[in-house]
């Protein structure tokens, strides 16, 4: 936690820097309310005066001093220059009239996200919740922000992300999702080791990669760190390693349940150096004979790196209307015989899955229909 100087009563004095009790100072120097007044000394403005319930962030250089009561100013007077502070990346326009509010008046100024919390956003340290009964006196340097309110006192990393907030530094505790399923994370900075054992994995069977926006990938390694503060930092997937031996290879979680909850029957072969997808229910648009056949994919060994490339069906399709269809040839895998239709798009690693390919080979088949002979 980082100390700054501020002028108290004449004294630089070293204080813990961010969100304080004016209280504390009426302490430190002795101060009776009915007796004197802090004020908080502000350049070419009316000085703001600060009672002890009154909480005040502190960034460095504050001027605070003891003074006579003065009533006819009032306990919050209005400033001659509205106060600008920053409140979700963004300078007030309007600004405030006068310097004291609650802190639930300045997180009720989000219209985006409500129920929320608020949060001082303090450079290099940890960031400071505010509580919503709180009397805060706002400073142009001050900069606050809010984030969804949740079920309890964790942060949800994936909340903060769909509102489009920024989560706060060195909270106690986040949530974060693997494998689609959410996790409490007792610090800010994880290992990779510690989110697979989140999950009860280890990297000995399992990989772990960060589900970034776009739908790209980042692999993180065992023993590398993850700061859960940094926007983005929310979703993480795991991958079982090769299998050596069986008729199972590993797929992403997300295509296992694309699978399973588009109702698809469906099975992974192995044949030598060669992984199948078979899907035995696959239902043709119509206009098509047969309507219903068994799709293969071929899965390279390291997809999704590599793309998906083609697609194979048993028996073959036909246009119902005799059209004859371009670019099938007829192969052999996994003991079965199948027509492959040469169909290419190119694959872009961490963007494109097998939901997306998948919907390519509906695509195509619509388009093959509108073809005219």
């Amino acid at each position: 936690m980082s100390k700054v100087i501020i002028i108290l009563n004449g004294t630089e004095t070293s204080v813990q820097a961010g969100l304080v009790k004016v209280a504390d100072f009426y302490e430190k120097l002795a101060l009776e309310l009915g007796e004197k007044w802090l004020y908080l000394g502000q350049e070419d403005d009316i000085d703001i005066p600060l009672l002890p319930e009154d909480h005040l962030v502190l960034h460095g250089g504050e001027r605070i001093f003891a003074g006579e009561i003065a009533p006819h100013i009032g306990e919050n007077p209005p400033v001659r220059q509205a106060i600008r502070p920053e409140f979700n990346g963004r300078r007030l326009a309007e600004g405030l009239a006068k310097a004291k509010l609650l802190a639930r008046e300045l997180k009720g100024m989000d219209a985006e996200v409500q129920p929320n919390r608020l949060f001082v956003d303090l450079e290099g340290q940890v960031d400071d919740f505010v509580a919503e009964n709180l009397t805060i006196v706002v400073q142009d340097a001050d900069s606050y922000f809010t984030i969804p309110a949740g079920e309890d006192e964790a942060i949800d990393l994936e909340a903060c992300s769909r509102a489009d907030r920024k989560p706060p530094k060195g909270q106690s505790e986040y949530k974060i999702k693997i494998d689609g399923n959410k996790y409490t994370v007792a610090k800010q900075i994880v290992t990779g080791e510690e989110i697979l054992a989140l999950a009860e994995k280890g990297y000995s069977e399992w990989t772990l990669n960060q589900k970034l926006r776009g739908g790209r990938r980042k692999a993180i390694e065992k023993e590398e760190s993850v700061d859960l503060a940094q926007p983005g930092v929310e979703r993480f997937e795991t991958v079982q390693k090769q299998a050596q031996q069986g008729d199972e290879y590993p797929l992403p979680q997300e295509d296992s349940e694309f699978l399973n909850e588009n109702g698809h029957t469906w099975k992974r072969e192995i044949e030598g150096d060669k992984r199948g997808l078979i899907i035995s229910n696959y239902r043709l648009p119509s206009g098509y004979a047969p309507g219903e056949v068994t799709m293969m994919l071929l899965i390279p060994s390291d997809y999704p790196t590599a793309g998906v490339d083609m697609f194979y069906f048993s028996p073959g399709a036909s246009r119902e209307d005799g059209v004859a269809i371009g670019a099938l040839s007829e192969e052999t895998h996994f003991g079965m015989q199948w027509q492959r239709w040469s169909r290419h798009y190119e694959w872009r690693p961490g963007e494109h899955n097998l939901a997306y390919h998948i919907t390519y080979v509906a695509n195509e088949l619509k388009s093959e229909l509108n073809r005219k002979p």
